[in-house]
């Protein structure tokens, strides 16, 4: 581990990586019995364990949404597009930021729904390889769909005058 971390070049880069290589062997001690380290993993500074992603199961998930549901503060609208930003990130990997500036004309009307992640006046993205074309209904479970093509129903109703650069969510 020290050998990767010291192919790394700036000091916050290694940190991140020392971070990650703690996170990943304790995982490997749990799950597949690997020994515990001799010494602490060390990138010439302290470091905070943490971890930039992690895995939600479908369990984890589906109680996440029918938490959204018990939000009173919240009218039938609002949970429809929080649920669909959650299913959205979940299902396509977008980040949150990425999905709240969709717009109208970034959804594809079509049977797979492609979802393009551009910059616009509404946002921009976090790096130039962030720009991509991503599946939206081939991705999605049957009630998830249903979920997703509601909310977005209700934002083309709103849509008054036609503005297809409003936002989707």
């Amino acid at each position: 581990y020290n050998e990767l971390i010291e192919l790394t070049h700036y000091q916050k880069q290694k940190t991140n990586l020392a971070a990650r290589l703690d996170d990943f062997h304790a995982f490997a001690v749990r799950q597949f019995d690997f020994p515990l380290l001799l010494e602490p993993i060390s990138s010439g500074a302290q470091y905070k364990n943490h971890t930039n992603a992690g895995f939600v199961d479908e369990t984890l998930f589906k109680a996440l949404l029918n938490a959204v549901d018990q939000i009173v503060d919240l009218d039938f609208k609002n949970k429809l597009i929080l649920k669909s930003i959650l299913i959205i990130s979940y299902r396509c990997g977008l980040r949150i930021s990425e999905i709240i500036k969709l717009r109208l004309i970034d959804i594809e009307n079509s049977q797979e729904g492609w979802l393009k992640v551009r910059e616009n006046k509404f946002g921009n993205n976090k790096s130039p390889s962030s720009l991509r074309k991503v599946p939206l209904y081939i991705s999605l479970l049957d009630h998830e769909k249903k979920i997703v093509t509601a909310s977005l129903n209700l934002a083309r109703q709103e849509n008054i005058n036609g503005a297809e650069n409003r936002l989707a969510f």
